[in-house]
Protein backbone atom coordinates (compact mmCIF):
# COMPACT_ATOMS: atom_id res chain seq x y z
CA UNK A 1 0.00 0.00 0.00
CA UNK A 2 2.73 2.50 0.75
CA UNK A 3 4.19 1.79 -2.68
CA UNK A 4 0.87 2.45 -4.34
CA UNK A 5 0.58 5.84 -2.62
CA UNK A 6 4.09 6.74 -3.71
CA UNK A 7 3.29 5.89 -7.33
CA UNK A 8 0.15 7.98 -7.24
CA UNK A 9 2.21 10.92 -5.98
CA UNK A 10 4.70 10.66 -8.84
CA UNK A 11 1.87 10.43 -11.35
CA UNK A 12 0.22 13.52 -9.95
CA UNK A 13 3.52 15.42 -9.96
CA UNK A 14 4.19 14.48 -13.58
CA UNK A 15 0.74 15.59 -14.66
CA UNK A 16 1.23 18.87 -12.86
CA UNK A 17 4.55 19.51 -14.59
CA UNK A 18 3.10 18.56 -17.95
CA UNK A 19 0.27 20.99 -17.55
CA UNK A 20 2.69 23.72 -16.55
CA UNK A 21 5.00 23.16 -19.52
CA UNK A 22 2.10 22.88 -21.88
CA UNK A 23 0.87 26.33 -20.96
CA UNK A 24 4.21 28.00 -21.93
CA UNK A 25 4.23 29.04 -25.70
CA UNK A 26 7.39 30.10 -27.63
CA UNK A 27 7.37 33.79 -28.89
CA UNK A 28 9.40 34.46 -32.10
CA UNK A 29 12.20 37.10 -31.88
CA UNK A 30 11.33 40.52 -33.26
CA UNK A 31 12.24 41.04 -36.96
CA UNK A 32 15.44 43.04 -37.56
CA UNK A 33 15.05 46.36 -39.31
CA UNK A 34 17.04 46.71 -42.56
CA UNK A 35 20.24 48.73 -42.09
CA UNK A 36 20.17 52.39 -43.00
CA UNK A 37 22.46 53.59 -45.81
CA UNK A 38 22.95 56.95 -47.48
CA UNK A 39 22.29 57.04 -51.22
CA UNK A 40 22.63 59.61 -53.98
CA UNK A 41 22.17 59.86 -57.72
CA UNK A 42 25.28 59.94 -59.96
CA UNK A 43 26.17 63.26 -61.53
CA UNK A 44 26.93 63.71 -65.22
CA UNK A 45 29.26 66.55 -66.21
CA UNK A 46 31.60 67.49 -69.01
CA UNK A 47 35.13 67.00 -67.71
CA UNK A 48 38.44 66.93 -69.58
CA UNK A 49 40.34 63.66 -69.53
CA UNK A 50 43.78 64.12 -67.98
CA UNK A 51 46.90 62.04 -67.63
CA UNK A 52 48.97 62.68 -64.51
CA UNK A 53 52.75 62.45 -64.25
CA UNK A 54 55.59 63.29 -61.92
CA UNK A 55 58.29 65.50 -63.39
CA UNK A 56 61.16 67.77 -62.54
CA UNK A 57 62.46 71.19 -63.53
CA UNK A 58 65.84 71.70 -65.13
CA UNK A 59 67.79 74.74 -66.23
CA UNK A 60 68.12 75.33 -69.96
CA UNK A 61 71.76 76.31 -69.52
CA UNK A 62 74.26 75.33 -66.83
CA UNK A 63 77.83 76.61 -66.89
CA UNK A 64 80.74 75.60 -64.67
CA UNK A 65 83.07 78.55 -64.36
CA UNK A 66 86.76 77.64 -64.66
CA UNK A 67 89.85 79.72 -65.26
CA UNK A 68 91.41 79.81 -68.74
CA UNK A 69 94.79 80.90 -67.40
CA UNK A 70 96.97 79.84 -64.51
CA UNK A 71 97.30 82.41 -61.77
CA UNK A 72 96.26 83.64 -58.35
CA UNK A 73 92.75 84.88 -57.62
CA UNK A 74 93.09 88.62 -57.20
CA UNK A 75 89.51 89.44 -56.23
CA UNK A 76 85.90 88.14 -56.17
CA UNK A 77 83.38 90.67 -57.44
CA UNK A 78 79.94 89.04 -57.24
CA UNK A 79 77.42 88.48 -54.49
CA UNK A 80 76.61 84.82 -54.05
CA UNK A 81 73.17 83.65 -55.16
CA UNK A 82 72.23 86.72 -57.21
CA UNK A 83 71.30 87.11 -60.87
CA UNK A 84 74.18 87.95 -63.20
CA UNK A 85 74.15 89.21 -66.80
CA UNK A 86 75.98 87.60 -69.68
CA UNK A 87 79.24 89.34 -70.71
CA UNK A 88 78.60 92.16 -68.23
CA UNK A 89 78.90 90.90 -64.66
CA UNK A 90 82.52 90.40 -63.54
CA UNK A 91 82.88 87.34 -61.32
CA UNK A 92 86.64 86.96 -60.64
CA UNK A 93 89.87 88.69 -61.51
CA UNK A 94 93.21 86.92 -61.68
CA UNK A 95 96.52 88.70 -61.14
CA UNK A 96 97.27 89.93 -64.67
CA UNK A 97 100.78 91.36 -64.14
CA UNK A 98 102.63 88.30 -65.48
CA UNK A 99 100.37 88.22 -68.55
CA UNK A 100 100.73 91.95 -69.10
CA UNK A 101 104.52 91.54 -69.14
CA UNK A 102 104.22 88.80 -71.77
CA UNK A 103 101.96 91.06 -73.82
CA UNK A 104 104.47 93.93 -73.65
CA UNK A 105 107.23 91.59 -74.80
CA UNK A 106 105.09 90.26 -77.64
CA UNK A 107 104.28 93.77 -78.81
CA UNK A 108 108.01 94.66 -78.79
CA UNK A 109 108.79 91.56 -80.84
CA UNK A 110 106.10 92.55 -83.29
CA UNK A 111 107.65 96.00 -83.71
CA UNK A 112 111.06 94.41 -84.34
CA UNK A 113 109.59 92.02 -86.89
CA UNK A 114 107.85 94.87 -88.66
CA UNK A 115 111.14 96.81 -88.79
CA UNK A 116 112.95 93.80 -90.30
CA UNK A 117 110.21 93.46 -92.86
CA UNK A 118 110.55 97.13 -93.81
CA UNK A 119 114.32 96.70 -94.26
CA UNK A 120 113.84 93.52 -96.28
CA UNK A 121 111.37 95.22 -98.58
CA UNK A 122 113.79 98.12 -99.17
CA UNK A 123 116.62 95.75 -100.01
CA UNK A 124 114.37 93.82 -102.36
CA UNK A 125 113.32 96.99 -104.16
CA UNK A 126 117.00 98.07 -104.69
CA UNK A 127 118.18 94.70 -105.94
CA UNK A 128 115.13 94.37 -108.18
CA UNK A 129 115.96 97.74 -109.79
CA UNK A 130 119.64 96.79 -110.28
CA UNK A 131 118.69 93.46 -111.82
CA UNK A 132 116.51 95.21 -114.37
CA UNK A 133 119.45 97.49 -115.27
CA UNK A 134 121.81 94.56 -115.45
CA UNK A 135 123.90 95.87 -112.55
CA UNK A 136 123.14 92.92 -110.22
CA UNK A 137 122.76 89.18 -110.57
CA UNK A 138 119.66 87.09 -110.40
CA UNK A 139 121.10 85.21 -107.46
CA UNK A 140 121.18 88.33 -105.29
CA UNK A 141 117.53 88.97 -106.15
CA UNK A 142 116.59 85.49 -104.97
CA UNK A 143 118.40 86.06 -101.66
CA UNK A 144 116.62 89.34 -100.86
CA UNK A 145 113.30 87.86 -101.96
CA UNK A 146 113.73 85.05 -99.43
CA UNK A 147 114.72 87.50 -96.72
CA UNK A 148 111.61 89.57 -97.40
CA UNK A 149 109.34 86.50 -97.19
CA UNK A 150 110.94 85.38 -93.91
CA UNK A 151 110.48 88.88 -92.45
CA UNK A 152 106.81 88.88 -93.50
CA UNK A 153 106.30 85.48 -91.81
CA UNK A 154 107.99 86.79 -88.66
CA UNK A 155 105.50 89.64 -88.59
CA UNK A 156 102.58 87.17 -88.83
CA UNK A 157 104.08 85.08 -86.04
CA UNK A 158 104.68 88.11 -83.82
CA UNK A 159 101.14 89.34 -84.46
CA UNK A 160 99.72 85.96 -83.36
CA UNK A 161 101.84 86.10 -80.20
CA UNK A 162 100.42 89.53 -79.41
CA UNK A 163 96.86 88.30 -79.92
CA UNK A 164 97.46 85.31 -77.67
CA UNK A 165 98.96 87.52 -74.98
CA UNK A 166 95.97 89.86 -75.21
CA UNK A 167 93.62 86.91 -74.78
CA UNK A 168 95.48 85.79 -71.65
CA UNK A 169 95.22 89.29 -70.23
CA UNK A 170 91.49 89.37 -71.03
CA UNK A 171 91.04 85.92 -69.50
CA UNK A 172 92.28 87.34 -66.22
CA UNK A 173 88.89 89.05 -65.96
CA UNK A 174 86.26 86.29 -65.72
CA UNK A 175 82.77 87.45 -66.69
CA UNK A 176 79.45 85.62 -66.62
CA UNK A 177 79.04 83.78 -69.96
CA UNK A 178 75.24 83.45 -69.56
CA UNK A 179 72.45 85.28 -67.79
CA UNK A 180 71.30 83.38 -64.73
CA UNK A 181 71.70 82.82 -61.02
CA UNK A 182 75.23 82.36 -59.73
CA UNK A 183 76.16 79.92 -56.99
CA UNK A 184 78.62 80.54 -54.17
CA UNK A 185 82.34 81.07 -54.77
CA UNK A 186 84.05 77.69 -54.45
CA UNK A 187 87.56 79.21 -54.29
CA UNK A 188 88.51 82.17 -52.17
CA UNK A 189 90.79 85.11 -52.88
CA UNK A 190 94.52 84.37 -53.01
CA UNK A 191 94.28 80.78 -54.22
CA UNK A 192 96.23 79.55 -57.22
CA UNK A 193 94.05 78.19 -60.03
CA UNK A 194 95.06 76.26 -63.11
CA UNK A 195 93.61 76.39 -66.59
CA UNK A 196 91.71 73.49 -68.12
CA UNK A 197 88.48 71.55 -68.08
CA UNK A 198 89.63 69.19 -65.36
CA UNK A 199 90.71 71.91 -62.94
CA UNK A 200 88.87 73.44 -60.01
CA UNK A 201 85.41 74.92 -60.52
CA UNK A 202 85.23 78.54 -59.38
CA UNK A 203 81.41 78.71 -59.32
CA UNK A 204 78.38 77.68 -61.38
CA UNK A 205 75.62 79.60 -63.16
CA UNK A 206 72.18 78.29 -64.14
CA UNK A 207 69.76 80.09 -66.43
CA UNK A 208 66.35 80.81 -64.87
CA UNK A 209 64.03 82.14 -67.56
CA UNK A 210 62.75 80.20 -69.39
CA UNK A 211 63.20 76.83 -67.70
CA UNK A 212 62.67 73.22 -68.79
CA UNK A 213 60.15 70.71 -67.39
CA UNK A 214 60.85 67.00 -67.99
CA UNK A 215 58.51 64.04 -67.49
CA UNK A 216 58.02 60.53 -68.86
CA UNK A 217 54.81 59.25 -70.46
CA UNK A 218 53.68 55.68 -71.08
CA UNK A 219 54.38 54.07 -74.43
CA UNK A 220 50.69 53.20 -74.85
CA UNK A 221 49.54 56.78 -74.36
CA UNK A 222 52.10 58.02 -76.90
CA UNK A 223 50.91 55.47 -79.46
CA UNK A 224 47.29 56.53 -78.93
CA UNK A 225 48.30 60.18 -79.29
CA UNK A 226 50.19 59.49 -82.53
CA UNK A 227 47.20 57.60 -83.94
CA UNK A 228 44.91 60.58 -83.21
CA UNK A 229 47.33 63.04 -84.80
CA UNK A 230 47.66 60.94 -87.94
CA UNK A 231 43.87 60.75 -88.34
CA UNK A 232 43.55 64.54 -88.13
CA UNK A 233 46.59 65.22 -90.32
CA UNK A 234 46.02 66.25 -93.93
CA UNK A 235 49.10 64.33 -95.11
CA UNK A 236 48.27 61.17 -93.16
CA UNK A 237 51.58 61.42 -91.31
CA UNK A 238 52.64 62.60 -87.89
CA UNK A 239 53.47 66.28 -88.27
CA UNK A 240 55.52 68.05 -85.63
CA UNK A 241 54.65 71.72 -85.31
CA UNK A 242 57.65 73.92 -86.04
CA UNK A 243 55.95 76.86 -84.37
CA UNK A 244 56.36 76.43 -80.61
CA UNK A 245 53.14 78.37 -79.99
CA UNK A 246 51.22 75.54 -81.71
CA UNK A 247 52.67 72.83 -79.50
CA UNK A 248 50.86 70.78 -76.86
CA UNK A 249 50.17 72.64 -73.63
CA UNK A 250 50.39 71.11 -70.17
CA UNK A 251 49.63 72.21 -66.62
CA UNK A 252 51.75 71.64 -63.56
CA UNK A 253 52.04 72.48 -59.91
CA UNK A 254 54.73 72.56 -57.27
CA UNK A 255 54.61 70.34 -54.19
CA UNK A 256 53.05 73.20 -52.20
CA UNK A 257 50.28 73.73 -54.78
CA UNK A 258 46.95 71.99 -54.31
CA UNK A 259 46.03 72.38 -57.96
CA UNK A 260 47.86 72.89 -61.26
CA UNK A 261 48.11 76.69 -61.50
CA UNK A 262 51.08 76.89 -63.87
CA UNK A 263 51.40 75.96 -67.53
CA UNK A 264 54.00 75.27 -70.16
CA UNK A 265 54.38 74.15 -73.76
CA UNK A 266 55.91 70.87 -74.96
CA UNK A 267 58.77 71.62 -77.35
CA UNK A 268 60.65 68.32 -77.59
CA UNK A 269 59.92 64.60 -77.66
CA UNK A 270 62.74 62.07 -77.31
CA UNK A 271 63.48 60.06 -80.46
CA UNK A 272 63.20 56.63 -78.84
CA UNK A 273 61.26 54.82 -76.11
CA UNK A 274 63.21 53.60 -73.10
CA UNK A 275 62.82 49.83 -73.36
CA UNK A 276 63.55 49.14 -69.69
CA UNK A 277 60.67 51.33 -68.46
CA UNK A 278 58.40 51.51 -71.52
CA UNK A 279 58.27 55.29 -71.29
CA UNK A 280 59.07 58.24 -73.53
CA UNK A 281 60.74 61.38 -72.19
CA UNK A 282 58.99 64.68 -72.87
CA UNK A 283 60.41 68.16 -72.44
CA UNK A 284 58.42 71.34 -72.02
CA UNK A 285 59.34 74.99 -71.82
CA UNK A 286 58.08 77.13 -68.93
CA UNK A 287 58.32 80.89 -68.61
CA UNK A 288 59.85 81.98 -65.31
CA UNK A 289 60.08 85.79 -65.24
CA UNK A 290 59.65 86.00 -61.46
CA UNK A 291 62.16 83.17 -60.81
CA UNK A 292 59.46 81.24 -58.96
CA UNK A 293 60.70 77.87 -60.22
CA UNK A 294 64.06 76.43 -59.22
CA UNK A 295 66.03 73.89 -61.26
CA UNK A 296 65.79 70.46 -59.70
CA UNK A 297 62.33 71.02 -58.17
CA UNK A 298 59.87 68.14 -58.35
CA UNK A 299 56.53 68.93 -59.95
CA UNK A 300 53.21 67.24 -60.69
CA UNK A 301 52.04 67.46 -64.29
CA UNK A 302 48.57 67.21 -65.80
CA UNK A 303 48.28 66.58 -69.54
CA UNK A 304 44.90 66.92 -71.23
CA UNK A 305 43.76 64.42 -73.85
CA UNK A 306 41.69 67.01 -75.72
CA UNK A 307 38.17 68.39 -75.50
CA UNK A 308 36.01 67.77 -72.44
CA UNK A 309 33.89 64.60 -72.46
CA UNK A 310 30.59 63.94 -70.69
CA UNK A 311 31.24 61.46 -67.87
CA UNK A 312 29.53 60.07 -64.79
CA UNK A 313 30.95 61.39 -61.52
CA UNK A 314 30.57 59.68 -58.13
CA UNK A 315 32.20 60.14 -54.71
CA UNK A 316 35.49 58.29 -54.62
CA UNK A 317 34.67 56.90 -51.16
CA UNK A 318 31.72 54.99 -52.66
CA UNK A 319 33.97 52.83 -54.85
CA UNK A 320 34.87 49.38 -53.55
CA UNK A 321 37.50 46.89 -54.71
CA UNK A 322 37.28 43.14 -55.20
CA UNK A 323 40.18 41.12 -56.68
CA UNK A 324 41.36 43.96 -58.87
CA UNK A 325 37.85 45.00 -59.95
CA UNK A 326 36.16 48.22 -58.94
CA UNK A 327 32.44 48.36 -58.26
CA UNK A 328 29.58 50.32 -56.70
CA UNK A 329 26.73 49.16 -54.49
CA UNK A 330 23.33 50.26 -55.80
CA UNK A 331 19.77 49.97 -54.45
CA UNK A 332 16.96 48.87 -56.78
CA UNK A 333 13.27 49.78 -56.65
CA UNK A 334 12.67 47.00 -54.09
CA UNK A 335 15.36 48.50 -51.83
CA UNK A 336 17.61 45.49 -52.40
CA UNK A 337 21.37 45.91 -52.79
CA UNK A 338 23.09 44.87 -56.02
CA UNK A 339 26.52 45.38 -57.55
CA UNK A 340 27.67 47.33 -60.61
CA UNK A 341 31.26 47.05 -61.91
CA UNK A 342 32.84 50.31 -63.13
CA UNK A 343 35.99 51.55 -64.88
CA UNK A 344 37.77 54.37 -63.07
CA UNK A 345 38.86 57.61 -64.64
CA UNK A 346 40.68 60.51 -63.06
CA UNK A 347 40.29 61.64 -59.46
CA UNK A 348 39.13 65.25 -59.29
CA UNK A 349 40.46 67.77 -56.79
CA UNK A 350 37.17 67.78 -54.83
CA UNK A 351 37.37 64.05 -54.09
CA UNK A 352 34.98 63.00 -56.86
CA UNK A 353 35.88 60.15 -59.20
CA UNK A 354 35.23 60.20 -62.95
CA UNK A 355 33.93 56.93 -64.40
CA UNK A 356 34.81 55.77 -67.90
CA UNK A 357 32.03 54.51 -70.21
CA UNK A 358 31.13 50.86 -69.72
CA UNK A 359 31.96 48.42 -72.50
CA UNK A 360 28.29 47.39 -72.53
CA UNK A 361 26.05 50.48 -72.68
CA UNK A 362 23.28 48.57 -70.88
CA UNK A 363 25.52 48.30 -67.82
CA UNK A 364 26.26 52.01 -67.71
CA UNK A 365 24.85 54.17 -64.92
CA UNK A 366 21.56 56.04 -65.24
CA UNK A 367 20.22 59.24 -63.74
CA UNK A 368 17.70 57.28 -61.66
CA UNK A 369 20.24 54.93 -60.06
CA UNK A 370 20.68 55.12 -56.31
CA UNK A 371 24.31 54.66 -55.29
CA UNK A 372 25.25 53.85 -51.71
CA UNK A 373 27.77 56.48 -50.71
CA UNK A 374 27.80 55.87 -46.95
CA UNK A 375 27.19 52.77 -44.87
CA UNK A 376 28.56 50.31 -47.44
CA UNK A 377 29.89 48.14 -44.61
CA UNK A 378 26.32 47.56 -43.40
CA UNK A 379 24.94 46.64 -46.82
CA UNK A 380 24.91 43.05 -48.12
CA UNK A 381 24.30 41.92 -51.67
CA UNK A 382 20.75 40.75 -52.37
CA UNK A 383 19.52 41.96 -48.96
CA UNK A 384 17.21 44.91 -48.34
CA UNK A 385 18.32 48.23 -46.85
CA UNK A 386 16.65 51.44 -45.83
CA UNK A 387 17.97 54.11 -48.22
CA UNK A 388 18.28 57.67 -46.97
CA UNK A 389 18.81 60.29 -49.65
CA UNK A 390 21.92 62.39 -49.18
CA UNK A 391 21.36 66.11 -48.98
CA UNK A 392 24.18 68.64 -49.33
CA UNK A 393 24.79 70.69 -46.19
CA UNK A 394 23.20 74.10 -46.14
CA UNK A 395 25.43 77.09 -46.49
CA UNK A 396 25.95 78.94 -43.20
CA UNK A 397 23.69 81.91 -42.80
CA UNK A 398 25.25 85.30 -42.59
CA UNK A 399 24.53 87.16 -39.35
CA UNK A 400 22.10 89.99 -39.62
CA UNK A 401 23.65 93.37 -39.95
Amino acid sequence: MPHLKLCKCFIALGMSLGLTLGCQTETPPPAKEPPKVTVAHPIKNAVPDYHYYNGWLQSMQTVEIRSRVRGHIDDIHFEEGVMVEADKTVLFTIDKRPFQAVLDEAEANLQAAQARLTLAKAQFDRIDTLVRKGASSREELDIVTGQKDVAAADVVKATAAVEKAKLDVNFCTIKAPITGRVSRALITKGNLVNAGAGEDILTTIVSMDPIYAFFNIEERYWQEYVAKRIKTSASGKLEIAKDKSKGVAFEFGLEVDKDYPHNGMINFVENKIESSTGTLQIRGEVKNPQFLFMPGSRIKIRLSEGEAQTRWIVPDEAILADQGNRYLLLVNEKKVVFRRDVQLGQLLENGQRVLLPAANPELDLKDTDWIIIRGMQRARLDYPVEPLEWKPPEAPRKPAA
